[in-house]
């Protein structure tokens, strides 16, 4: 199990990341409201497991207050993740990487790998600014065009949602007893586009 070093460390290296980063005191206000979070989820009860690799991704939105937690456990030997957790509930794998009924099985794309998911959060600097999806899109049918003024108001949305969310990326690589802690700060200008979409082409 690696309850005993994943589960007592997490808040431990957490708290230490944050006495080592120049943060503003709104930074460590947020830092510190995300650590009071993660016992609603059971974020640190998951951490009782078997797996040697787990990502964690932790967002909160200083708009509504709200707080979202993503995790993946892996094996060594694991491609995709063994187990999924959104939200604090358990997500049925299968369905996680096949959504529409396996219609979009080819759809796996390399982010989500351990390989390439290993290399990423190892590579995020310790604060920096948080990354995000950059794609609006625009639905439209067989029957109709896309609806460019829904798209517009969703492009307000997802930009005011990117400039108010914070994150905390957290990787625990068991077999090297090692934890990296990235904090992510909301992007200030962040650049969208609308793109026409479809969802006949996924069929």
């Amino acid at each position: 199990m690696i309850q005993s070093f994943a589960q007592n460390s997490l808040d431990s290296f957490s708290h230490a990341m944050l006495d080592s980063a120049s943060l503003k005191q709104k930074q460590v206000e947020v830092f510190q409201k995300i650590l009071k979070k993660r016992n609603s989820f059971k974020l640190k009860q998951h951490l009782d497991t078997t797996h040697r690799h787990v990502f964690i991704t932790e967002y909160y939105n200083t708009l509504n207050n709200n707080y979202s937690v993503y995790e993946h456990y892996f094996n060594a030997t694991d491609t995709l993740a063994k187990n999924v957790y959104l939200a604090g509930k358990e997500a049925d794998v299968e369905e996680y990487y096949n959504p529409l009924f396996g219609i979009e099985i080819e759809k796996i794309y390399p982010s989500q790998t351990l390989n390439f998911k290993s290399e990423h959060y190892k590579n995020f600097g310790l604060v920096q600014r948080a990354e995000y999806d950059s794609i609006v899109l625009a639905y439209s049918t067989c029957v109709s065009r896309p609806d460019m003024n829904q798209a517009k108001k969703d492009k307000s949305n997802a930009k005011k949602r990117i400039q108010s969310t914070y994150k905390i990326c957290t990787y625990i690589d068991v077999n090297a007893d090692a934890i990296y802690i990235s904090f992510q700060t909301p992007v200030k200008n962040p650049q969208l586009r609308i793109i026409n979409y479809n969802p006949v082409w996924d069929w």
